[in-house]
């Protein structure tokens, strides 16, 4: 049985126990679909984290990094497959050379700086997905709040031995965080950009022509 299928299923079943309007199908259907896609990419990051061998630090890593995605925001792929493949390069290249980083004192420079970062452009909108200026004070609070808490974890689990490890995948996971986060800046901030002067050179264009028809005029 196909996603589809089972997502046709789950609605049917839906409106046959009058649980949901007919009118609100297509949104449930969508956030079904979006549902299933979420599945479909963890269970892929759980493979490559399991044939890399870098299962329990994928789950550092993730922790971290989802942690702070959700209130911090970043960059969006355009599309759903180009999301898809780019998270699992991501996520590819991230345990690969992640497994090489064995400078603790790096790690923390890099890590202090990432923190710096996201505090400052914490959190990152898109033009899907415009934040109120409420929105943006409150994602603001929860991102210190996760990031302080992630270094005191980091912190405490530099102080065993056998955890300085995972404190170093936590490390990582803030670290990509914040580039994740610049990269989401930087992109929405050349798209609002692009979008102010699209609109500039219109009115200019039109003003310009409105002149000359004026000068034209009886």
């Amino acid at each position: 049985m196909s996603h589809k299928q089972i997502e046709e299923c789950i609605i049917g079943n839906l409106i046959k126990h009058s649980l949901i309007d007919f009118e609100d199908i297509d949104m449930y259907r969508f956030g079904l679909e979006c549902f299933f896609i979420k599945i479909c990419h963890y269970i892929f990051y759980i493979l490559i984290a399991a044939y890399l061998g870098r299962t329990l630090e994928f789950f550092f890593f993730i922790g971290t990094y989802l942690s702070i995605r959700k209130c911090a925001g970043g960059i969006h792929s355009n599309t759903r497959l180009g999301c898809f493949f780019i998270s699992n390069i991501v996520l590819i290249m991230v345990l690969w050379f992640g497994n090489k980083c064995d400078n603790l004192f790096v790690l923390t420079i890099a890590t202090m700086i990432s923190a710096f970062i996201l505090l400052i452009f914490a959190p990152v909108d898109n033009p899907n997905r415009r934040l109120t200026i409420l929105e943006k004070s409150k994602f603001k609070k929860y991102t210190f709040t996760v990031i302080s808490l992630e270094i005191i974890i980091v912190s405490f689990l530099l102080q065993i031995k056998e955890t300085v490890e995972f404190a170093k995948w936590i490390t990582i996971g803030i670290i990509i965080s914040a580039c994740v986060v610049m990269f989401g800046k930087i992109k929405y901030e050349v798209i609002s950009t692009k979008k102010k002067i699209v609109v500039s050179v219109r009115q200019s264009f039109l003003y310009i022509v409105a002149i000359i028809l004026k000068g034209n005029g009886p």
